[in-house]
């Protein structure tokens, strides 16, 4: 006969006044969502023997300390022998470690077998839904949602319902759903604070962050719900999310191009000694080495995203990205065939394999390499290839590609959207150091004299006039100042002759 949990909150308060022994639906809530510090007085209470109990609460405690590997391995030993009661506690457990991991084939084995009248059934089916997420199975994560939100708004079990929520959201952000994932980790946020069981709501955030920051693009609602990430996870005494929180709020100030907010960060993150395994991650790196650009030490820029490119397993959008940067970088220090060759194998990794299952960051990553190597491209001198970089047909008519090569062309990074300011600032600071150190370019004496006639604001009647020479000839120097430029018109010559410090 199945089990009825028998409480719809952790049963924290329980524990160090049980006589008898923690029943193994009352281990599993404590596993599932209970705080570091609880699952510790629990395994103190279940004793050293061998039993379900041990090895949910020993896996758990295990997972909130980062040591992800040795948990997997206890729950996978477990779930040989477990007995058809407890083996759903144990999938319950063991399969978002499958999915952290991505190892999908692990999850279809384990969440397939349906438990029937179990009480976790119908967290088990939320599951399968998360697997069909993962494998793009957009109508079938449809029907999950259709067939169990009702539950979770209308369960009493406030634990439960908000696994249900959170399982269905991550389903709906895995197939692009991300108005439906927001609102159902929103919703599961609520029943999991019912529950007091903060650690769960943790993973809630890191949906809702995951869409605004690689998706709606809003940076100040992305920095929110790091920020509860982070919190939360503190709380619940989970250091994987607190540092994933953190590293969150990390990249998200390195994007914003706040300097001061960066800084203090990194004292925290190294006061917090967050493992390497964090600050490895790409866009930690990345965080850690684009301030380098704003103060113009590209070389450094250039150093740190070579070896994260070569030495971290990337995906190729983020290759891309990293491989755009050094471009920039070779072409502040004014090495243009390298910059040339580098732009070049971004524009091509940030246009391979393009697939609508593909998740959001990358997605995001693919058009910032994108971004930043037509900005190069217009640094270089080569507009056209800039042009046709940012006008491609997987890109075109997006803002933020069009704004970067006009911070190249002389636009404030100031004016961008909020999370590109960190890049923008990067491609203004290799575009002032471009200009510093571009060698003087050769108009002769009439083409100057007519440049600035041009700046003053004479057309090219009144110039023929002041200069003797007749509207004809005029119109032939302008032409020939335009090209030698590379710019689009009159307008833009003379704009582009005040960067380069050509008029008085």
């Amino acid at each position: 006969m199945a089990h009825v949990l028998s409480a719809h909150s952790m049963p924290e308060s329980l524990i160090g006044e049980r006589s008898n022994p923690l029943p193994v639906d009352e281990a599993y809530r404590l596993a599932a969502g209970g705080s570091l510090q609880a699952i510790r007085s629990a395994l103190e209470n279940v004793g050293r023997k061998q039993s379900a109990q041990r090895t949910l609460l020993s896996a758990a405690r295990d997972i909130l300390s980062g040591q992800v590997p040795r948990a997997l391995h206890q729950l996978e030993g477990a779930l040989k022998t477990a007995t058809e009661q407890d083996r759903p506690y144990f999938v319950d457990v063991l399969a978002p470690l499958y999915v952290m991991t991505n190892r999908v084939a692990d999850l279809d084995a384990v969440v397939e077998a349906d438990p029937g009248g179990h009480p976790l059934a119908v967290v088990i089916a939320a599951l399968r839904a998360v697997r069909d997420g993962l494998k793009g199975r957009r109508a079938m994560v449809q029907a999950a949602i259709d067939d169990l939100a009702s539950y979770a708004a209308c369960s009493e079990d406030d634990l439960l319902a908000g696994k249900v929520a959170q399982r269905l959201a991550l389903a709906a952000y895995y197939v692009t759903a991300y108005e439906c994932a927001t609102s159902l980790a929103e919703a599961s946020v609520q029943s999991f604070q019912r529950a007091n069981a903060a650690r769960l709501a943790v993973t809630s955030y890191s949906i809702i962050y995951n869409v605004h920051h690689a998706v709606t693009g809003d940076s100040l609602e992305s920095l929110r719900a790091a920020r509860q990430m982070a919190d939360f996870a503190k709380v619940a005494g989970d250091r994987v999310y607190q540092n994933i929180g953190l590293l969150a709020q990390y990249e998200i100030a390195a994007e914003m191009g706040d300097a001061d907010h960066l800084r203090e960060l990194r004292v925290q993150i190294r006061r917090e000694a967050v493992p390497e395994q964090f600050r490895e991650r790409f866009a930690c790196r990345v965080a850690d080495f684009l301030p380098f650009a704003w103060e113009g030490h590209f070389e450094a820029l250039r150093a740190g995203l070579s070896v994260a490119r070569d030495a971290l397993r990337l995906t190729p959008p983020m290759r891309a990205l990293a491989t755009s940067l050094m471009a920039l970088s070779e072409c502040a220090l004014g090495n243009e065939a390298e910059s040339r060759r580098l732009s070049r194998a971004a524009i091509s990794l940030a246009s391979l394999s393009i697939v609508e299952s593909e998740p959001a960051y990358d997605r995001r990553y693919r058009l910032l390499a994108r971004a930043i190597a037509g900005s190069v491209c217009v640094l270089l001198g080569a507009s056209d290839r800039g042009r046709r970089a940012i006008e491609a047909k997987a890109f075109a008519n997006n803002a933020d590609l069009v704004a970067f090569a006009e911070v190249a062309h002389g636009r404030d990074y100031r004016e961008l959207p909020t999370r590109n300011r960190g890049y923008g600032r990067a491609v203004q600071a290799a575009r002032d150091l471009t200009i510093k150190c571009r060698p003087g370019i050769d108009l002769t004496r009439t083409e100057r004299a007519v440049l600035q006639l041009l700046a003053e604001g004479l057309t090219a009647a009144q110039i023929a006039s002041e200069t003797g020479r007749s509207v004809s000839t005029v119109r032939n120097h302008t032409r020939s100042i335009i090209e030698k430029f590379d710019v689009s018109g009159r307008v833009a010559a003379v704009s582009h002759a005040r960067k380069l410090g050509l008029l008085g």
